[in-house]
């Protein structure tokens, strides 16, 4: 399986966010310009242009959308993660799938699911629980060291509607934190979440 780099993901994403406006009226439908993105280079003008056709798609493209984040195809993936932050809440109904990313996905993937969940907001609730399983620290994982305090920036992000994650966030104030950045995140994480 091929793998993908930290820096390839974070660029594929933000090239997603800053894909240009969607035009009104899609010219082909959403599966003509998948095989599109399937065939084109990443940050190439046939990609971006894609992105947009399928984000004027909207509700029309979720299956696709769906697919892609469940496939094996793992550029897929990470191509259908960034319609949905394009889609913002017209993607609702990918949160099932953006779960099971969260919950078996390995930590790249796990992280930008859990950027997408973030971006979602007080709609991704339902997410709370694969969330703050995160939390958790291993030292034996090969894990991000990173993705727990990502966890807690995220649970952060959803806000109150986040609030069944507090009893794990609580804890969590206790656990080890050899960065020195996760404590902090879920400090403020719970700020953000009992409003404080």
């Amino acid at each position: 399986m091929k793998r993908i780099r930290f820096p390839v993901l974070v660029m594929t994403l933000l090239a997603a966010a800053c894909a240009s406006p969607p035009p009104l009226e899609p010219r082909e439908p959403p599966e003509h310009w998948f095989e599109v993105l399937r065939a084109s280079e990443q940050h190439s003008d046939e990609n971006r242009i894609a992105y947009s056709q399928l984000a004027a798609h909207g509700e029309a493209a979720l299956p696709g959308i769906i697919e892609g984040l469940r496939g094996a195809d793992e550029e897929m993936r990470f191509n259908a993660l960034g319609l949905v932050r394009l889609l913002g809440p017209r993607a609702n109904p990918a949160l099932p799938a953006l779960i099971e990313l969260v919950e078996t996905g390995d930590d790249g993937t796990a992280f930008f699911a859990m950027l997408v969940l973030g971006d979602i907001g007080a709609d991704a609730k339902p997410s709370v629980p694969a969330i703050a399983a995160r939390l958790r620290y291993d030292p034996a994982s090969r894990a991000y060291p990173e993705l727990r305090t990502y966890a807690a920036t995220t649970l952060g992000r959803i806000g109150p509607a986040a609030s069944q994650a507090v009893p794990a966030l609580a804890e969590a104030l206790e656990a080890e934190d050899p960065q020195g950045t996760f404590r902090p995140a879920v400090r403020k994480a719970l700020q953000s979440i009992l409003e404080l």
